[in-house]
């Protein structure tokens, strides 16, 4: 069995289905890390010092709907600090992702549809 230096990004995403399809999608491409909370993202960011990129969803855990605050600009910031790789922030509603200050430090903003095309464009890099 060969094993391969699989580039690895962590997903910061509360929906399973979304996670699945992700990794799914990338399954021997990528080394997909699957963070379920803003917790858990923080510390497999700590875990995982050689992460290729980050997919992070504005809103985590749960929907963001409209009258819902964005919640994971305190997290972006911080791995910022550290983290020199490209930081993508995910939102399938398009308000959040026109206010620059919910993806502040983020690299890019795109929506939950077009996230999987943007994680290739990543690896092109």
């Amino acid at each position: 069995m060969i094993l391969l230096n699989l580039p690895k990004i962590l997903v910061i995403e509360s929906d399973p289905k979304a996670q699945k399809e992700i990794q799914d999608t990338f399954d021997g491409i990528i080394e997909i890390i699957p963070a379920y909370s803003i917790r858990q993202a923080y510390r497999l960011f700590l875990t995982h010092q050689d992460l290729h990129s980050i997919v992070v969803n504005i809103c985590v855990p749960g929907f963001c709907v409209p009258g819902f605050r964005p919640n994971t600009q305190r997290l972006i910031k911080k791995m910022r600090n550290t983290f020199r790789g490209i930081i993508v922030s995910v939102s399938s509603l398009s308000l959040y992702r026109l206010i620059p200050n919910t993806s502040v430090g983020s690299d890019y903003r795109c929506s939950k549809t077009k996230v999987v095309g943007r994680i290739l464009e990543l690896l092109e890099r």
